[in-house]
């Protein structure tokens, strides 16, 4: 699988690590309550739920660029005998071994399968010196795939820069063996934030979102959804005929891509349905549901935006319907739909305001609001 290097804020909370420091005690003493939080890579197969001993090991890399990315930048040392019963009372385990990594100059897939070569059974990977990232921050990265990722079988952990200064001083200073306790807490009587990037013309999204839809309306209340559409700027650099097909006006401040070349469909009707559909699901949605609904079917209010989401592909199709409006990707289409679902004329007059693509150009709101297009 290939997927884009992602640190962000959009699955929260995610399913936290938790690494309890052992021995020595001088180390543990350095973190709050002997633990180091950071976040579980999607890289691997972490142990969701389970706490595993381990020993932390350390091979300095020879390369300063690309540190901890070939098999013949480092060696890593061999675990030193630990007798485990004493950290796990009578019970006699296996300790696994933890290869500790820096980040730097290549995937963190490639230093996690390198260190697996190597035989480790678990990864932690410090962040680079100049990251911006806080120890508090920890708790809300993500880090998701970055490479081909199916042959790597082992879990791993990306925390701040200055809690993994504080292993490597240990590992400069400690002469016995750096043993810690593995962790990752699968989050509980919470509600959890999925963001969606994506666009209104997009068949994959829209076929994902359909498959989501039954999904959605049974997680109901623990999990809170807010889609998000791409939007690019292009400024004066583009030709009047191209902003003017693919830009919401020859600012080229707002622009979509053109979904089917030659076709009925372009980037500026793109913008206007993506305007719609964030309208539809900011005003449709229930505010503030509380515990009362933990028995009882989702509210129908909640339920419009879902059922429009559904149905949009089939019945607003990206195609030349032979100029009937009412059954191709467009504003006709999109209204009428809207009626189907059950929305009143009222509502769709207010979805009409919302949408106002002059109106929400000119003085376009922050990120965080559900109606502006922000590129």
């Amino acid at each position: 699988m290939v997927a884009t290097w992602l640190l962000a804020a959009a699955l929260l909370p995610a399913a936290r690590a938790q690494i309890n420091v052992m021995a020595p005690s001088s180390l543990a003493a350095q973190f709050p309550g002997g633990r180091i939080m950071g976040s579980t890579t999607t890289i691997g197969a972490p142990f969701y739920g389970e706490r595993v001993l381990g020993q932390l090991v350390y091979g300095r890399s020879s390369s300063g660029s690309a540190p901890h990315c070939t098999a013949e930048d480092y060696e890593l040392p061999p675990p030193m005998e630990v007798d485990s019963t004493r950290y796990q009372g009578e019970k006699e385990v296996r300790l696994i071994n933890i290869a500790v990594v820096m980040r730097g100059g290549c995937a963190f897939s490639t230093k996690v399968r390198v260190a697996a070569e190597k035989g480790a059974h678990a990864v932690v990977i410090i962040d680079k010196p100049d990251s911006p990232y806080t120890r508090r921050q920890m708790n809300d990265v993500i880090v998701a795939e970055d490479a081909y990722v199916e042959d790597i079988h082992i879990p791993s952990i990306f925390i701040c820069k200055s809690d993994g200064n504080l292993i490597l001083d240990a590992f400069a200073k400690t002469q016995g063996p750096i043993v810690v306790e593995l962790a990752w807490n699968v989050p509980t009587k919470t509600v959890v934030t999925v963001d969606q990037w994506m666009s209104s013309a997009s068949s994959e999204s829209l076929r994902f979102l359909q498959s989501f839809a039954p999904k959605r309306r049974i997680l109901n209340q623990v999990l809170r959804y807010q889609p998000h559409f791409t939007v690019f700027s292009m400024g004066s650099g583009g030709s009047a005929q191209t902003t003017s097909k693919l830009c919401t006006d020859m600012s080229g401040k707002y622009c979509a891509e053109d979904p089917d070349g030659d076709g009925p469909v372009e980037g500026k009707d793109v913008l206007e349905e993506d305007l719609r559909q964030l309208c539809l699901h900011d005003q449709t949605k229930v505010r503030g549901r509380s515990r009362q609904y933990q028995d009882h079917p989702t509210p129908p209010e909640f339920d419009k935006y879902w059922s429009y989401i559904e149905q949009f592909q089939n019945k607003c199709p990206i195609t030349d319907a032979a100029g009937d409006e009412s059954k191709q990707f467009g504003p006709v289409c999109s209204y009428q739909l809207m009626r189907d679902v059950g929305l009143s004329e009222a509502d769709i007059r207010s979805i009409r305001e919302c949408a106002d693509v002059s109106r929400n150009t000119e003085e376009p709101r922050a990120a965080e609001e559900p109606h502006g297009l922000v590129p």
